[in-house]
């Protein structure tokens, strides 16, 4: 994890809006859910990539419109399927930046 994502993912505020947005669907990945299969979310996915910019304005971190539920395969595939290859997943769904 980046330096400067620490603070707001150790954030009583994103562990709050995770645990609030997990109960809105259900604790399911929705990904899973669109196949027709039934699996457990491990991962809230922030679909607009987290920057340094961005890290601190709740309108983009915190906003349910901008989160994904999803399975450590399907957030794996997610992020492998970013055209820049910015991040590399590895078996069990942890993300590390390339750069």
């Amino acid at each position: 994890m980046k330096p400067w994502a620490e603070a707001f993912y150790n954030s009583e505020a994103w562990h709050h809006c995770r645990a609030s947005y997990l109960r809105k669907v259900g604790g399911l990945c929705e990904l899973c859910m669109k196949q027709g299969k039934v699996e457990p979310a491990e991962i809230v996915h922030h679909k607009i990539v987290l920057n340094e910019n961005n890290v601190t304005d709740p309108s983009v971190t915190l906003n349910f419109e901008h989160l994904q539920a999803l399975c450590r395969k399907h957030h794996a595939e997610v992020h492998t399927r970013k055209r820049d290859r910015r991040y590399i997943v590895d078996e069990m769904g942890h993300v590390t930046a390339l750069d």
